[in-house]
């Protein structure tokens, strides 16, 4: 029987439709599929890929590239190696966004040119908001002997610290209702460390309104009216009327910058 995934799991997914948008972010794809021999539409996304990237054993198939994308390319395994995942994992960082799931589904957006909704995997549990460690396990990599390694343990909480400012130690033989009580008793601690520069991965356009926003946007230079008349066509009558067709113009272009 499959696992239920946490509820936050989708959220990054939700995130990504709209990152992908930004005129940045598609800048880096086009770029990016020239300086590494991609077709500038991708190739296509097969079922042996599904296959690999669901496997659990391959944790989402993190640094996956399908071999016969290097016949396509012209260049060998080796002398590509990583820096298609580098060259993504490089530009979400220059965004402020700290988040391996965006990397890797980059990744696949740069090689497939679509967005791969497939789940990811890691070796503990982790999304974009919450994150589950076993704590003796992480100190046990690490020795108090060594001013190296707790200089490299001091800078890793660190890194943890800039997405993940709330730590909430959990005794084992705690209740699953102790410990929600105990959330929802202090959820203003937790509220009171909400800052801008943690990327709000709940602040996120349904599917429905991004297809629409993305319809305006791509008929951008037809007059407001026009847009209208085809996104009815195209929507129906719940398409938005031209004054709110100028102030999600007004938003798309602010967004995707």
């Amino acid at each position: 029987m499959e696992a239920k995934k946490p509820i936050s799991n989708q959220q990054t997914l939700k995130f990504f439709e709209d990152f992908i948008r930004k005129n940045e972010t598609q800048d880096f794809i086009l770029k990016s599929r020239k300086i590494f021999g991609i077709p500038s539409v991708g190739i296509p996304f097969e079922k042996e890929d599904k296959q690999v990237i669901e496997d659990p054993r391959m944790f989402g198939g993190f640094r996956y590239i399908p071999e016969r994308l290097f016949k396509v390319i012209g260049k060998s395994r080796e002398e590509i190696g990583y820096k298609p995942y580098d060259a993504c994992e490089n530009f979400v960082k220059k965004q402020k966004i700290h988040s391996r799931t965006i990397v890797c589904m980059l990744r696949l957006y740069l090689i497939f040119n679509q967005t791969i909704s497939t789940e990811i995997f890691f070796d503990e549990p982790e999304n974009d908001l919450m994150w589950m460690q076993h704590l003796p396990s992480e100190l046990s990599a690490f020795t108090k002997d060594s001013k190296e390694e707790l200089l490299y343990l001091y800078e890793y909480m660190e890194s943890i610290a800039k997405k993940y400012p709330i730590v909430l130690y959990i005794n084992p033989h705690a209740s699953r209702r102790q410990i929600s009580d105990f959330i929802s008793t202090n959820w203003s601690y937790i509220q009171e460390h909400k800052t801008d520069k943690q990327p709000n991965f709940n602040k996120v356009r349904t599917k429905k309104n991004l297809a629409v926003n993305d319809f305006i946007y791509e008929h951008r230079h037809l007059p407001l009216k026009e847009i209208g008349s085809l996104g009815i066509i195209k929507f129906g009558n719940s398409f938005p009327d031209q004054g709110n067709i100028g102030k999600i113009l007004s938003l798309e272009r602010k967004n995707r910058k």
